[in-house]
């Protein structure tokens, strides 16, 4: 779930769900990315919604607790089974690279210090438009 989140971020420029006294739109917060709160929490808050957008959707999603494809997540995680390119998966390893020296092993609570991603231009853009 942590590389569908960086690449959902670094693709739209969005920075996903918040969960503050009631789920909101982290996009309603331009200085969300001051304050600080751990890696983790904001993929879960991510992986909740979008767990409940399928749900909704009558989508049948298999998700595990497994270790992910790709390098620089080295450890159990929650996990959907999505097909994914390989070369999204490069580029969301060289942005996690980016921030740190190495892979992320055994729940080190490192990747917590990973900042909020911001839209990146070496992944491809995705637009969203309104439904209403």
């Amino acid at each position: 779930m942590s590389q569908l989140y960086i690449d959902f971020a670094c693709s739209s420029g969005e920075i996903g769900p918040l969960k503050l006294q009631k789920w909101c739109d982290g996009s309603d917060f331009p200085l969300q990315g001051l304050v600080t709160r751990p890696f983790r929490l904001r993929v879960r808050w991510f992986g909740n919604v979008l767990r409940e957008i399928l749900r909704h959707s009558g989508a049948d999603v298999v998700s595990s607790y497994v270790r992910p494809v790709g390098t620089m997540i080295a450890m159990f995680s929650s996990c959907i089974a999505i097909p994914w390119p390989i070369a999204r998966l490069d580029l969301i390893d060289a942005w996690i690279l980016s921030h740190t020296d190495g892979p992320y092993r055994r729940q080190s609570k490192a990747i917590d210090l990973l900042p909020v991603p911001q839209r990146n231009k070496g992944f491809p853009e995705v637009v969203f438009t309104s439904c209403e």
